[in-house]
């Protein structure tokens, strides 16, 4: 089976989706395009992810990588929480943290890119 999803499917910190599906099927492999990788064809800046998975027979052990949990990384901008898949194999993202994101900066938000994947923290004033 293949997912195609913006990033919040394996990002978010709630992760009874990843649990329902973990239940039924192993994570083979996924991949997290850049933030713009669907601008000129949509007119959208998100950041995607393809999951490959396959079902799992009945009765059969769950196997496959592991993509169930966040882990913090460190960035320039200081700790993020990604999803486990892509802290341990970021070749299979996309961009590193360079700056806050210029595409979607609001008063009370900042948001930057680590690997293709905007972070939100609220500002104190």
């Amino acid at each position: 089976m293949v997912f195609i999803s913006s990033r919040y499917a394996m990002d978010k910190v709630e992760s009874k989706a990843r649990d329902y599906i973990a239940e039924r099927a192993d994570l083979l492999g996924a991949i997290r395009l850049p933030q713009t990788a669907f601008l000129k064809n949509a007119g959208t800046e998100v950041v995607t992810d393809v999951m490959f998975f396959r079902k799992r027979l009945d009765g059969e052990a769950p196997a496959g990588a592991s993509w169930q949990n966040l882990k913090e990384v460190q960035t320039e901008e200081g700790p993020v929480n990604i999803n486990e898949y892509f802290a341990d194999h970021p070749r299979w993202s996309s961009e590193r943290i360079l700056s806050p994101a210029p595409c979607i900066k609001k008063k009370s938000t900042r948001f930057f890119r680590w690997r293709g994947i905007s972070k939100t923290t609220s500002q104190k004033r």
